[in-house]
């Protein structure tokens, strides 16, 4: 048998409130708590999940398709 990598890629999301001045500043404040680890997704919505597989090289054998 041989072995193979597996790669399993998600896309969740989750909405988070902040308090500021405008949409930039909004977006802004997010990233910089989201930096600090103030905003984590926890179980949030997921919206996507493929797999792929590849060689123990690393290349890609399968692309990724959903799963």
């Amino acid at each position: 048998m041989t072995e193979y990598q597996i790669v399993i890629e998600e896309t969740a999301s989750q909405t988070f409130t902040v308090k500021a001045d405008s949409p930039q500043q909004a977006r802004f404040i997010a990233a910089v708590k989201y930096d600090k680890g103030e905003l984590v997704l926890k179980s949030g919505h997921l919206l996507q999940a493929r797999v792929s597989v590849h060689a123990p090289d690393g290349s890609e054998l399968l692309p990724f398709e959903e799963l």
